[in-house]
């Protein structure tokens, strides 16, 4: 069905198709050119004349855009290093809560600490809504400082900096003590908790041949392993793999003895190194 009907924008009569889904009173120009005309219109009408807040020049916005300040990029960006200068000039001084230093921040941070060394050495970690606070402790075999968790304070009675400190004050386990007395007893020269790359290895044979010495428990054996499913055991199972790629890609010979073949004095593993003793 058509009804004749007059343009809202030119006022030009024309016949306006009506169904049911839509009725006339949606109808309200007669072409497409009619209706861009009326909505180019429309979105002007509420456009702003306001004053540049740098240069003082007017200039017209549209209502989208009201809360310009500025009428250019450039005016923007001077009114920004302005209001930059204008809160570096207003910073508050405020004092750290772990070192008791004082030092300047912005109002709007909520600065605790002076720098994310004091921010780390006070609350380190968070896990499980616990938190996890270090303390500043004195390695004991060579006197570095060093933060270590609490909880690790609490359950151990010495803390150490690093691996090479722990061994060096407590000595080898005990089955890298019997590994290192088979060595000594053939002749073979050897030195303990040697680098390799990013692993410390437990002898290095002559210095070409590395040995290392895997406990049962913590190294996951297949045979004596009582708890492969931990976090740590499966973390020590990984760090293994991983060792034994970086030899096989760099071409390094590696041999491992295990923890139960060491206590039945079955060393045939390492009786390969006997030929690189010098006569």
């Amino acid at each position: 069905m058509k009804v004749e009907k007059a343009c809202e924008q030119c006022s030009k009569t024309y016949m306006a198709r009506v169904f049911p889904s839509y009725p006339v009173e949606r109808s309200k120009y007669c072409s497409r050119e009619c209706q861009l005309a009326a909505y180019a219109e429309k979105n002007t009408k509420g456009d702003l004349v306001k004053v540049c807040e740098v240069c003082g020049k007017e200039f017209t916005v549209d209502r989208d855009h009201r809360r310009t300040r500025t009428c250019s990029k450039e005016c923007g960006d001077a009114l920004k290093t302005a209001w930059t200068k204008e809160q570096a000039s207003s910073k508050v001084e405020k004092v750290c809560e772990k070192c008791g230093k004082t030092f300047t921040t912005w109002p709007s941070r909520k600065g605790r600490y002076c720098s994310r060394k004091c921010s780390r050495a006070d609350v380190t970690r968070r896990r499980t809504g616990r938190i996890f606070t270090s303390e500043l402790m004195t390695c004991p075999t060579c006197g570095k400082e060093f933060h270590e968790y609490s909880s690790r304070i609490k359950k151990y009675f010495n803390s150490f900096c690093s691996r090479e400190c722990y061994l060096a004050h407590n000595g080898p386990s005990g089955p890298e003590d019997e590994v290192a007395k088979w060595l000594t007893s053939h002749g073979i020269q050897f030195e303990s908790q040697v680098r390799l790359g990013r692993y410390t290895i437990d002898f290095l044979v002559n210095g070409i041949h590395y040995v290392e010495v895997n406990g049962c428990y913590w190294h996951g054996c297949i045979f004596h392993g009582t708890d492969l499913s931990s976090i740590r055991v499966q973390r020590r199972i990984a760090r293994d793999e991983r060792l034994t790629e970086y030899c096989l890609k760099h071409n390094i010979p590696l041999t491992v003895i295990w923890e139960h073949d060491i206590n039945e004095h079955n060393f045939v593993v390492l009786e390969s190194l006997l030929p690189l003793t010098p006569f």
